[in-house]
């Protein structure tokens, strides 16, 4: 009897410390769901918030600059921008957030089909990618805007207190970010475009419009040389701000696809003509 009644306390014990471990484990997993639940409905508050800031906007880039300005408009309101934050040297236009920045006149996306290599139009195809633009109109109606700063040199400490202080000015403006990098900023880190391996600091995004900060390292004959000497472990680095048009962007994008193909068409053909004559003159 007695060893019957110790087998059923044994069984009756393990049976509830099993039930508060299962009880435990849907805890802990109902509270991984809710946190889960909770992130989510706080990045579609932040959604709706910056597209409620952008639709504010309209077609303000910053300063008096607006999309789909004309050349003479544009600099005429990116003059007025620049004038109060202008300082006595002349190797940049503006300081902001304590980065020395050049703007761009502004080129027309239809005059980059000249801008090619053995008649390939390289200067259209990367125009296809964010990370290689510059100021561009497209039908004389201003698409996107990028500030380029000077180089700085900065140990990493200061780098990332320097673009936190820049994200934290655009943050006011434009509200949080989609993506913002700056807790993981290191030499090695986050998505990289193509060109010199530019590196995303932080974007800003919605249906309509887009904001990126891009960082790009300086290599080879780019950089101070007594300084990588002296301070290697030291940062040489660019900063580039994109403003983009989203809707005019696409209206770009129709523009150059049909005349990279007819390129990549008219290639093939000859290449084919090519072949066609080596193997005749055999």
């Amino acid at each position: 009897m007695k060893k019957a009644l110790l087998s059923i306390t044994i069984v009756a014990v393990c049976f509830s410390c099993n039930n508060r471990g299962t009880t435990k484990a849907s805890e802990s997993d109902q509270t991984i769901e809710d946190s889960i639940k909770q992130l989510s409905l706080i990045r579609q508050q932040d959604s709706i918030n910056r597209e409620r800031i952008f639709d504010e906007l309209g077609d303000t880039v910053f300063g008096k600059v607006c999309f789909g300005m004309n050349k003479t408009q544009y600099r005429k309101a990116f003059n007025e921008f620049k004038k109060p934050l202008k300082n006595d040297k002349d190797y940049y236009d503006f300081v902001f957030a304590g980065y020395e920045f050049r703007g761009y006149e502004g080129s027309d996306i239809e005059k980059n089909d000249s801008k090619s290599i053995d008649g390939y139009p390289y200067g259209l195809d990367n125009i296809l990618k964010e990370e290689s633009y510059y100021t561009y109109f497209y039908q004389d109606r201003l698409f996107s805007v990028v500030w380029n700063s000077w180089r700085d040199i900065q140990e990493e400490s200061i780098v990332k207190y320097s673009l936190g202080k820049l994200i934290n000015l655009f943050e006011k403006k434009y509200g949080k970010p989609n993506v913002n990098n700056i807790d993981i900023f290191n030499h090695s880190y986050i998505e990289t475009g193509a060109w010199h391996q530019m590196k995303v600091v932080a974007r800003w995004e919605t249906g309509k419009k887009k904001i990126i900060v891009f960082y790009r390292d300086l290599v080879g004959s780019e950089r101070d040389k007594w300084m990588a000497e002296n301070y290697p472990s030291d940062y040489q680095y660019e900063l580039y701000v994109l403003f983009l048009d989203k809707n005019i962007k696409k209206e770009v994008d129709e523009y150059i696809k049909p005349i990279l193909q007819k390129f990549a068409d008219d290639y093939k053909e000859k290449v084919r003509q090519d072949s066609i004559k080596n193997a005749n003159a055999l």
